[in-house]
Formats: structure tokens, C-alpha cells, sequence
């Protein structure tokens, strides 16, 4: 009797005693949880947000007045992370219309300023498929250069996307060069070796534009030793020539000031060829405002060409003592 009430009272305890569980399970079971109400109360309170702001702030079609831009930039600096997150996605898809106007680039400068990792996401999705029209847009091709300087350029490889095509004619544009020149100072080389050999193909045409031309001394200054080699390259055939224009001149002293020994006696050796052939004369290159500068710039270098420029410059200098410009190579 004695041995079966034992038995009857460990059994007892097996069924009731809960077995002791690991630290980890026990951890484990005092995590929080999200509740469903809990996530119907964040998507409730994001619609509250985005249905203030439409009713405070309109759908923002067409310009915005500097006041209401100024509600809107004061809004987004001073709202907490979920105001601000449902602000940006209430902006995102007239942000790329509003940086085409003066009063709407202060919205989206103030947007780019304000977004966290968390939000660029939804700030870069506003410029896609925009970036062309706003290269060349007064307002517009600032805020492309804003992002470029604020956004980690591995995220902005869209960009080089939609304008890959359309090099020439944007390194030829007054506002369009500034975003080219941004890309080339700030992107890593690896992103660019077919935007910068769209560049290459053009350059004789960009060295003669005012804004091209800037474009290809930011190009040889900061796109490495092989990219300004074959610059040289594609500028020798027309060297002597492109030495006496007002803006190409200023690509050719960049590269004799940049170049390597090589690249310089490439050069040099580009406007001798043109002398000997006759297809321009010396005289002509050192009186013009230019082409004096260059070629002062060329008798610096020790190369064996530089020793029959300048016994040719002897030769003309009772031509040259007449000339404002040419005076300068005979002293």
C-alpha cells in the first residue's frame, strides 16, 4: 500500500510539476510583440499626417508662393521622424517639378537637407526619370548638384543612366556642364568609364565651347593619368589650331600643365607637325592672345621639339616685335 501511494504521488507531481525551461526560451517569451491594433494605430495615425498636409498645403500643382514654401521648409524642419517621413512621401512625386521653380527648389533643397538614410529612398525616387529635364533647368540642375554632394554617389548611379546618352549635348548647356562637372568631381571612376569616353569622342567639339571646354579640364584633372592620355590623343590632329582658340587653348595649357613627359611631347610634336606642314604658320600662333600663351608654355618643356619651335620664333622675330603677343616669346 505504502509503495502504490508513492508511485500515485510522483506521478501527481509529473503531470503538475512544468518542466524548467532555458534561459534562452525564457528570454524568448518576454519579448514584446506588435500587435495588430498596434500597426492599424501607425497606418491610421500615416494617413492623419498625409491628410493634414494635403488639406494645410494643397496638392502644389504648378509654382508654389514664397510663403507657402516657407510653411512647408519650416514644417519639415521642425516635424519628428514619422511627420517628417510622411512629409516626404506627401512631396516625393512634385518634388522634381517644384526644383524647377525658384520658390519650389527652397522645398526640395529642404527636403535633401532634412532625410535620413531612413528617407532617402523616397527622396531619390522623386528625381528618377527627371534628371535630363532638370540638368537643364536654372533651379533644377542646382538641386542635382545638391545631391550629388550630399547623397553617397553608389546610390545615384540612375543619374549617369538617363544621361549617358546625352553627354555631348549637356557638357555643351550652361547648366547642364555644372551637373557633368559635379558627376565627374565626386563620382568614383569605376561608375564612369563610358561617360567619360562619350566625353572623349566629343572633345574636340566640347574644347570649343565655353562650357564644354570647362568640362574637359575637370575631365583631364581628375579622371586619372589613362583617361588624360587619351584626351592628348584625341586633341593632337587639331592641336596648333585648337592652341589659338579663346576656350579649347585653355584645355591644351591644362593638359601641358597636368600631362606627363609623354603627354607633353605629344603635344608638342602635334604643333610642330602642323608648322612644318604649312597648315599654320608660327607667326600665327604667337601673335594671337592664345596662342603666344600655349607656346610660351611648350619652350618650358625639354623635349627635342621645343628646339625647333624656337628657332623658328628667331627666325619670325622681326614679325614678332611687332605684335602685342608676339613680343612675349622674343625677350
Amino acid at each position: 500500500l505504502k509503495w502504490g501511494a508513492s508511485c500515485a504521488k510522483m506521478a501527481t507531481l509529473l503531470v503538475t510539476t512544468r518542466p524548467e525551461l532555458s534561459k534562452s526560451t525564457r528570454r524568448k517569451e518576454k519579448l514584446p510583440t506588435i500587435r495588430e491594433d498596434e500597426c492599424e494605430d501607425l497606418e491610421l495615425e500615416a494617413c492623419k499626417v498625409q491628410e493634414k498636409l494635403s488639406q494645410t498645403f494643397g496638392d502644389l500643382s504648378g509654382e508654389p508662393s514664397q510663403a507657402l514654401a516657407k510653411d512647408i521648409v519650416t514644417f519639415l524642419q521642425g516635424a519628428k521622424q514619422m511627420e517628417r517621413t510622411q512629409a516626404l512621401q506627401f512631396l516625393a512625386p512634385k518634388l522634381s517639378q517644384l526644383a524647377q521653380s525658384d520658390s519650389g527648389a527652397q522645398i526640395a533643397r529642404c527636403a535633401i537637407d532634412v532625410a535620413t538614410s531612413r528617407d532617402r529612398a523616397i527622396v531619390l525616387s522623386a528625381f528618377k526619370g527627371s534628371v535630363r529635364e532638370l540638368c537643364k533647368s536654372e533651379s533644377g540642375h542646382e538641386i542635382l548638384v545638391l545631391l550629388i554632394d550630399c547623397i553617397p554617389v553608389f546610390s545615384l548611379n540612375f543619374m549617369l543612366c538617363e544621361i549617358i546618352g546625352h553627354c555631348e549635348d549637356l557638357a555643351l548647356h550652361r547648366y547642364g556642364s555644372n551637373v557633368i562637372e559635379s558627376i565627374l568631381l565626386h563620382f568614383h571612376p569605376m561608375q564612369l568609364p563610358e561617360f567619360s569616353m562619350k566625353l572623349l569622342e566629343a572633345s574636340r567639339r566640347l574644347a570649343r565651347s565655353p562650357w564644354g571646354s570647362r568640362v574637359l579640364q575637370t575631365l583631364s584633372e581628375y579622371s586619372g593619368t589613362s583617361c588624360r592620355e587619351l584626351l592628348i590623343r584625341q586633341l593632337t590632329p587639331e592641336a596648333a589650331q585648337l592652341a589659338m582658340h579663346r576656350t579649347a587653348s585653355q584645355v591644351i595649357r591644362k593638359l601641358l600643365e597636368l600631362g606627363d613627359e609623354t603627354g607633353q611631347q605629344l603635344l608638342a610634336a602635334a604643333v610642330l607637325e602642323a608648322v612644318r606642314s604649312n597648315s599654320v604658320q608660327v607667326v600665327n600662333i604667337a601673335c594671337s592672345r592664345c596662342g603666344s600663351v600655349v607656346l610660351q608654355q611648350i619652350s618650358s618643356l625639354r623635349c627635342n621639339e621645343v628646339q625647333e619651335l624656337q628657332s623658328r620664333l628667331i627666325e619670325a622675330s622681326p614679325v614678332l616685335e611687332k605684335s602685342r603677343y608676339g613680343r612675349r616669346l622674343v625677350r
